[in-house]
């Protein structure tokens, strides 16, 4: 079984579509690539907010929308 995360206008990211299968994952780049975007991304779903950001103005991309 597969599962796919996808962003929109999430932070950094214009658009992101991302498969992973079951079992441990590395996420590695850069500073300022996305990894903790994408883990933040993971986290919305279950808490229904960010763990950080007190506003979603503060998770949409720079300029989108």
């Amino acid at each position: 079984m597969h599962d796919e995360i996808s962003l929109l206008d999430l932070r950094g990211y214009a658009s992101l579509a991302a498969r992973v299968g079951p079992g441990p994952h590395i996420v590695w780049g850069r500073n300022a690539d996305g990894k903790t975007t994408l883990l933040r991304a993971m986290v919305l779903p279950a808490w229904g907010r960010s763990h950080r950001d007190a506003a979603d103005g503060g998770l949409t991309r720079w300029g989108a929308g």
